[in-house]
């Protein structure tokens, strides 16, 4: 994938709430394939926002979610499945390009 986000470690997900504000959060991110995604409990606001809404919005960040770059337009997937068997699991159980065992 030649998008810059792939490149970045954390990416600012920007969703929208019901009543049409917007939220951010910084997440740790992987590719995989020719998508990037991330893992988070499925209870979370950004699941439920995710849920409402689908479009998004994606910028590299840091950990603290201080945005590095500007925003690009996406459409989020919820997969309540098993995770790939090539996704790699960081200490907290984010997905990481770098660890091979959860």
């Amino acid at each position: 994938m030649s998008d810059p986000l792939a490149q970045a470690r954390y990416v600012s997900i920007e969703t929208v709430r019901k009543n049409g504000t917007k939220a951010t959060t910084p997440v740790w991110i992987a590719e995989l394939g020719d998508k990037l995604v991330f893992t988070t409990n499925a209870d979370t606001w950004k699941v439920r926002r995710i849920g409402n809404d689908p479009s998004v919005r994606l910028a590299s960040c840091d950990a603290r979610g201080n945005n590095a770059g500007e925003y690009h337009p996406g459409t989020a997937r919820i997969d309540e499945g098993s995770r790939p068997p090539d996704a790699r699991c960081n200490r907290s159980g984010g997905l990481s390009p770098t660890r091979s065992r959860c």
